[in-house]
């Protein structure tokens, strides 16, 4: 029981905390929201999410860029001018 006012102490703290932190869950549960928005199942999934973005952006880097066939002439790039 001597103990009781440091444990009160120290719970008070802790409720304080959380309270004063109940906006950043309300955001986290916004964020759990996202991928549900696609049919994932929630957070879990959401590097699935991010990993298929990245690689179908990937994939359309590497086919925009442009190609050279086969009887193309290889072309020097520019020189540049020392000024």
């Amino acid at each position: 029981m001597e103990e009781w006012p440091s444990i009160s102490s120290d719970l008070a703290a802790l409720i304080g905390a959380i309270n004063d932190n109940v906006h950043n869950f309300d955001a986290l549960e916004d964020l759990d929201a996202l991928p549900r928005r696609v049919g994932l199942s929630g957070l879990a999934d959401l590097p699935w999410l991010l990993l298929g973005a990245g690689t179908a952006g990937a994939a359309l880097a590497v086919a925009a860029r442009p190609h050279r066939r086969k009887g193309d002439p290889i072309v020097p790039p520019p020189r540049r001018l020392n000024i």
